[in-house]
């Protein structure tokens, strides 16, 4: 399993860097990737989305200061402006691994957010390779439980002197 990533930079007036980036792995693995529901974490997580959010919530609490009689138009008002910012914030850039799975290309104005975004995306396929290296070895591996005595004869050992070999 690899990372393919690509970075290029558009634009003479305003600038966007951009990042291409798709995971190549080999059937098997997207199999264990699928099956343990691996492709629907989240990896990165935009700056805005954590600001319209945390912008959202303090909209909603000026709502519930207002009194519901007699400032109604106003609290329609913001209540659909928090609607609005919630709306935004849960439509954010997001990126999960089963995104990079088909292939995602990422364009933003900021360098030093591009920059960590690609840094993410390393760490979540590092993260990635161990979770499905773990996912196989639980789906591989086994234990022998019995083993013969130590003398070739036709008794069996005592439990607690079996030696266990994990395959």
């Amino acid at each position: 399993m690899q990372l393919i990533l690509t970075r290029s930079e558009h634009g003479l007036f305003w600038r966007s860097y951009v990042l291409s980036a798709q995971i190549d792995a080999d059937r098997t693995d997207q199999a264990i990737i699928f099956r343990h529901r691996l492709d629907r974490r989240c990896i990165y997580l935009s700056p805005q989305a954590i600001s319209l959010a945390a912008r959202a919530d303090a909209a909603h609490q000026q709502v519930r200061k207002l009194s519901i009689w007699k400032d109604a138009g106003a609290r329609a008002r913001r209540d659909l402006a928090a609607a609005i910012l919630e709306l935004r914030a849960a439509t954010a850039f997001t990126v999960t691994i089963g995104q990079l799975l088909t292939g995602l290309r990422l364009r933003c104005a900021d360098l030093d957010e591009t920059i960590a975004a690609e840094r993410a995306l390393i760490e979540a396929l590092d993260a990635l390779r161990l979770n499905v290296d773990n996912a196989r070895a639980f789906e591989t591996r086994r234990e022998q439980m019995f083993e013969p005595d130590r003398a070739n004869e036709p008794t069996m050992a005592h439990p607690a002197t079996w030696a266990r070999q994990h395959r």
